[in-house]
């Protein structure tokens, strides 16, 4: 009885909402339409620029937006974005520095590797100094791995974190941070999970060198990229959720690749991945709201849903910054380590989800529970609310559309 008040609830309250932008996230939407895509796109001549600069660095996209406004700011105004815009462009010479330092390592010391994610996005980029970077991301096979590390202490790095089974985190003063990863995050179990797995096995081998201005990199081949971007994406959205950033890279990358290209390389191997709708609805809500290439072969959604997913990205913020609820409301939404949403109600979502982490911890399901209550009451965790599991509804309604993984 319970149950059926508080879903009755929740979906009262959803359907008299509207999703909405704020002004300043239109802006920043036509400002990164005309950067990337649109250049014929109307820039407004007066706005809140402040706020603009700061839904901008949300979602780590100043750079991008500073490039079509420099000019509509006046003296003033230039000294906050400068401020952002000159720690940002000093970060990126940092890191791409440091990724043509990989690969001299790594080709020194004869490990084969390959470069994921930041440089190798950027290089889509119609300017690849717009995309910012964070880490350097390195892929090795397995066996390598312990070499690897052995390499980066001698380098000066020291190991960090090395506890998720799937990459090694290091570290060396003032701020380098490197990951070097065994295998691709992202990639559940199952029938879809397993097609990508069995697709990875080639990454390195297959890896295209191409030269920046400070030296050779090693970047995935095209199939790849496009995989890896779209595992990337999937497995944040339905944990913390994305910024622009990542519908940004994806917009970038497809609109690379003619109509046909794109198609003959990714449909049949997307479909088998679980994979070809996701790519799609990303695709269209590119198309809407960056002005990218319209794509025969993503066919058609309705615009109520490409507003909820925009929405619900640029409310994120890159890796939830903008809202950080979100991480609160993960085990109503999606299955506990399969990147999966389905048809579940949140709370018999939230039921799954102690079940299987009881399962993964050999525990009692009333142990998790007391386990959870004692961080609440301890202040380590907040407790959750009607509004935590309202927004958890209207994610997982959205997120459902996606069918993440289903072949």
């Amino acid at each position: 009885m319970l149950y059926n008040r508080v879903a009755l609830l929740l979906e009262c309250e959803l359907r008299e909402e509207k999703a909405l932008l704020t002004e300043s996230q239109d802006i920043i939407l036509a400002l990164t339409a005309a950067a990337l895509f649109d250049p014929s796109v109307k820039i407004p001549l007066s706005a809140d620029w402040d706020k603009v600069r700061k839904e901008s660095s949300l979602q780590t996209i100043p750079l991008i937006i500073y490039s079509v406004v420099e000019k509509n700011l006046s003296e003033e105004e230039k000294k906050s974005w400068k401020s952002v815009v000159n720690r940002m462009i000093a970060n990126n010479m940092r890191v791409a520095y440091e990724h043509c330092e990989a690969d001299e390592l790594m080709g020194k010391n004869g490990i084969p590797y390959v470069i994921i994610k930041g440089m190798a996005s950027a290089g889509y980029y119609p300017d690849p100094g717009l995309r910012s970077l964070g880490d350097v991301d390195l892929l090795v096979a397995e066996s390598d791995m312990e070499k690897c590390e052995k390499v980066l202490c001698e380098a000066g790095f020291q190991s960090v974190d090395n506890g998720d089974g799937i990459h090694a985190a290091y570290k060396r003063l003032p701020k380098s941070r490197w990951e070097v990863h065994r295998s691709i995050n992202g990639i559940p179990e199952g029938v879809g999970g397993s097609k990508c797995k069995a697709y990875m096995q080639d990454i390195i081998e297959n890896a295209l060198e191409v030269e920046t201005s400070n030296g050779i990199l090693r970047i995935p081949d095209l199939f790849h990229h496009g995989l890896i971007l779209l595992l990337h994406t999937a497995s944040h959205l339905t944990s913390e959720g994305i910024g622009l950033r990542h519908l940004c890279d994806w917009a970038v990358f497809y609109a690379s690749l003619s109509e046909e290209a794109f198609s003959e390389l990714f449909e049949e191997k997307l479909r088998e991945c679980g994979l070809w709708k996701f790519a799609c609805l990303l695709t269209l809500t590119a198309v809407k709201y960056l002005h990218s290439p319209e794509r025969i072969w993503a066919g058609e959604a309705d615009d109520e849903l490409l507003e909820a997913i925009i929405t619900d990205i640029l409310n994120s913020g890159n890796f939830g910054r903008n809202d950080l609820d979100r991480y609160r409301q993960i085990k109503y939404i999606s299955n506990r380590g399969e990147y999966t949403v389905d048809g579940k109600g949140v709370l018999r979502q939230l039921a799954d989800t102690i079940e299987k982490k009881a399962k993964a911890e050999h525990k009692s399901k009333i142990a998790v529970l007391i386990e959870y209550a004692g961080l609440v009451i301890g202040g380590k965790r907040k407790p959750d609310n009607v509004s935590t599991l309202k927004m958890a509804k209207k994610r997982k309604n959205i997120y459902q559309e996606f069918h993440l993984f289903e072949v």
